[in-house]
């Protein structure tokens, strides 16, 4: 997926191909943002599982994500997150 938006003085471009294989999702996320008359470039991966599916349709998942800031600083900043969610 390409997604493009402009608001004010930011404009962010981002591309987000995604796969499912053997019910792992997994999907990469990257952006090129232009703000304050600066280019950066965050970056993510995130990988997901389906943990249950209940008879009447609820599931319970589990997704982990780690997410660069911006990969062409000379410094990286990261971060990771983990969440369990219950669809209904």
């Amino acid at each position: 997926m390409l997604r493009c938006s402009r608001g004010g003085s930011m404009s962010i471009a981002r591309v987000s191909p995604a796969v499912t294989v053997q019910g792992w999702s997994f999907r990469f996320f990257v952006w090129e943002k232009y703000a304050n008359k600066a280019f950066s470039t965050p970056m993510a991966l995130q990988v997901g599982k389906k943990l249950f599916q209940f008879s009447n349709g609820v599931s319970i998942s589990a997704d982990v994500a780690y997410h660069f800031k911006d990969v062409t600083a000379k410094k990286l900043e990261s971060f990771g997150w983990c969440s369990i969610s219950v669809n209904f």
